[in-house]
């Protein structure tokens, strides 16, 4: 589904999309990060970040967005404003609900192609 969205939707080729996993975790699973866990999560992140240096970042589901914003905050409120993480070239983010959900509830089809438009708008794709 990803793959439709990144070269129907949005009209890009797939080498110009960096897709990772190294933020995915599920609050069911064992491996949810919590405190320093997140912490650790982060680090490893912005380390594998710093080695790519994409020219946007977009974060899906409530864990990715909060690792990334080093916040609480569901994603409901952070997908409300674009982020900087602070690398040697500071680095647009934005988030957006999982995947998943848009299989669960279509009419948020909109709402996560908006956030993936403003993810290539940041990286000046357009």
């Amino acid at each position: 589904m990803l793959g439709k969205i990144i070269t129907g939707g949005l009209q890009l080729q797939i080498p110009e999309v960096y897709v990772t996993r190294i933020l995915k975790c599920h609050p069911q699973n064992p491996e949810y990060p919590l405190g320093a866990a997140k912490k650790q999560r982060f680090d490893l992140a912005f380390e594998e970040i710093s080695l790519i240096n994409p020219k946007a970042i977009l974060a899906f589901g409530d864990v990715p967005g909060q690792i990334l914003t080093q916040s609480i905050e569901k994603m409901f409120f952070l997908r409300q404003k674009t982020y900087i993480l602070k690398t040697p070239q500071p680095i647009p983010h934005q988030g957006t609900l999982i995947l998943i959900l848009m299989l669960e509830e279509p009419e948020l089809k909109k709402e996560v192609f908006g956030d993936l438009w403003k993810a290539k708008c940041l990286a000046k794709l357009v």
